[in-house]
């Protein structure tokens, strides 16, 4: 399986970024570069200012076009209601040790 992860915001979102990486990595699955090129998208989101909120907004809105979106970061958690037209699956930051389940939950919805 592969995946895509988009990062935004603060040195924390990077510091997360790289835990769920190495989760999923440990898993099997591959990171890919190109969003088309993976099975699920990961969005790594952030929302201190309301131009970052609808730059989140917009990206969870394209990636989603490529396939199943887990929205993860402080917006899943403080916004939920702007993500989830775009996202099934919501992780926030004090949950990221749920990522695999997340991922598997999005990729398992995709095919149901």
């Amino acid at each position: 399986m592969r995946f895509y992860l988009e990062t935004h915001g603060c040195a924390m979102n990077r510091s997360d970024s790289q835990i769920i990486e190495s989760i999923l990595k440990r898993a099997g699955w591959d990171r890919v570069q190109e969003p088309e090129e993976a099975d699920v998208l990961i969005l790594n989101t952030c929302n201190v200012k309301t131009p970052t909120e609808q730059r989140m907004v917009h990206r969870a809105k394209v990636l989603s076009s490529y396939g199943p979106l887990v929205a993860v970061g402080c917006m899943a958690v403080s916004q939920p209601e702007l993500l989830r037209p775009y996202s099934k699956v919501l992780v926030g930051p004090r949950a990221i040790n749920n990522i695999l389940e997340a991922v598997k939950l999005a990729y398992n919805g995709k095919k149901g």
